[in-house]
């Protein structure tokens, strides 16, 4: 160290085998103590000084509490250097140590310069690109539509829409069922209310997750068109889709409202979705209350509460033998899975959204209306689906 010439991995190899033995830690002591000052430049041979710092003093627990504390700063100093997601991360790095060392009063801080963070503190960007779809699928739904011999027919074809084809394992491309040319990055999950780091498990995501988004993206547009068809043809009033929309999930107030987010739909009014989100809960729920539990009563200590859309979905993609089923997969990643999705009920619910929703998922919104109020119409699935 009192050469010219940075070389840690030098200290630190002759170091470790004075750490891993009790019986030289008096001998380790001044190494570790003189290297964690030298070599404070760099966060990361700093920190790691110190965790041989602490090793060797874990006779004394104040000086270990200390040290464990100049960890956490280290890395929260350090992080003032940094900007982007690297700012971020080294935050983190200080809030898990400090949580795992049962640091709470530091950790509370540390969390709370990360809750300041903005996105443009973080420096992140959308990545977009164009593409196509063939013209002769909005040709079909056109004419599938204009077949429509009424408006309450018109929207259960509509509800008739095909699920967006599930992918299949890995059978071709690489271990993860994706093809070669999908190139696959660990992520990091941002909460947008902050944003705090949330997840950062280090794995790939599961098998078709990109396949399955993309097909629920190119469905809604298609969704988008249909209704649009079906504007031009009926122009149908509240008042109509009213009528059109009660039903033994619906009574005619809550069909009114229902109504009322299609019209707003139907002028490009932005609020539609915040509209129909928690009314397509409401009937999931109304609907699945009739054939699984969706109360649950206080037991203990519980106070109870009744299921919402994450729990719900996941109950109907459970029941195959309900109408409705084969879409609970799509419509959790629609409305309320934190991993992948538009993840909307959620975003929405709780005031995270950054944008608003496109209209095409607004329109996978209200398809989600449309067949669930057919589902509870039905009885199962082969009925729903025959």
């Amino acid at each position: 160290m009192d050469r010219d010439d940075e070389r840690p991995g030098v200290v630190g190899t002759l170091l470790n085998p004075l750490v891993e033995r009790p019986k030289w830690h008096a001998h380790a002591l001044p190494v570790a103590e003189r290297a964690s000052e030298h070599y404070r430049r760099d966060p990361h041979v700093r920190v790691s000084f110190l965790r041989d710092l602490a090793t060797v003093t874990k006779g004394d627990p104040g000086g270990v509490e200390r040290i464990n504390r100049a960890i956490a700063t280290t890395y929260t100093d350090a992080a003032e250097g940094f900007t982007g997601v690297a700012k971020l991360m080294m935050l983190t790095e200080a809030a898990v140590h400090a949580r795992d060392k049962g640091l709470t009063d530091l950790h509370t801080d540390i969390r709370m310069k990360q809750q300041t963070l903005t996105r443009e503190d973080l420096e992140l960007q959308k990545v977009r690109f164009d593409t196509g779809m063939p013209e002769e699928l909005f040709d079909a739904a056109s004419a599938y539509i204009g077949e429509a011999k009424d408006l309450e027919d018109a929207l259960q074809r509509v509800a008739d829409h095909p699920v967006p084809p599930q992918p299949e394992s890995a059978d071709e491309g690489d271990e993860q069922g994706l093809q070669p040319s999908f190139l696959r990055l660990d992520t990091n999950r941002i909460n947008a209310a902050g944003p705090v780091l949330v997840h950062s498990t280090g794995q790939q995501q599961a098998p078709g997750q990109d396949q399955r988004v993309i097909g629920l993206e190119l469905t809604g547009v298609l969704i988008s068109y249909q209704l649009y068809v079906l504007w031009e043809r009926f122009e149908p009033s509240v008042r109509q889709m009213t009528t059109a929309l009660t039903g033994p999930v619906v009574p005619a107030e809550r069909a009114r409202l229902l109504a009322r987010a299609f019209q707003l739909y139907w002028e490009y009014d932005e609020t539609a979705v915040f509209v129909a989100v928690p009314l397509v809960e409401g009937i999931l729920r109304r609907y699945l209350q009739q054939h699984i539990p969706v109360i649950h009563l206080a037991k203990g200590e519980s106070a109870g509460g009744v299921g919402q859309s994450g729990g719900l979905l996941r109950s109907l993609a459970d029941s195959p033998d309900l109408a409705g089923s084969t879409w609970a997969s799509s419509f959790l990643l629609l409305l309320a899975e934190p991993t992948a999705g538009p993840n909307l009920r959620n975003t929405i619910a709780h005031d995270l959204w950054e944008s608003i929703p496109s209209r095409h998922q607004t329109a996978m919104v209200l398809l989600a209306a449309l067949v669930f109020l057919r589902a509870a119409s039905a009885g199962s699935t082969g009925e729903a689906e025959g």
